[in-house]
């Protein structure tokens, strides 16, 4: 069953069997040198588990399925928000970026 939540920095580093420190200091390399996956867009340093996995899997030239498949869709990070409370979060983000998200106030 795949996860519902993403990894933060500590659990990511755990996963891939190093320390935070390390993982912070080489994410720039594995993301140039190694297609490393990033941060899924919009909840900052979080990563996607199901994408990690695959990467790792990758990595140990598992390409036979043996790892976890991708899910189409990457899973929320956070509970889920109601209607007035995501819409809220993306005008938040919108605002920042310099727009607005949704029908004029």
């Amino acid at each position: 069953m795949p996860e519902n939540r993403c990894l933060n920095y500590a659990e990511l580093a755990e996963r891939m069997g190093r320390s935070v420190r390390w993982m912070r200091v080489n994410m720039k390399r594995l993301r140039q040198d190694n297609a490393f996956p990033g941060p899924i867009p919009g909840f900052g340093n979080r990563w996607d588990p199901a994408a990690i996995d695959a990467w790792l899997g990758t990595q140990r030239g598992e390409t036979s399925g043996n790892f976890r498949k991708l899910p189409e869709v990457s899973l929320p990070c956070d509970p889920a928000l109601t209607d007035d409370e995501f819409t809220a979060r993306l005008d938040t983000r919108a605002q920042m970026m310099g727009g607005r998200h949704g029908p004029p106030a």
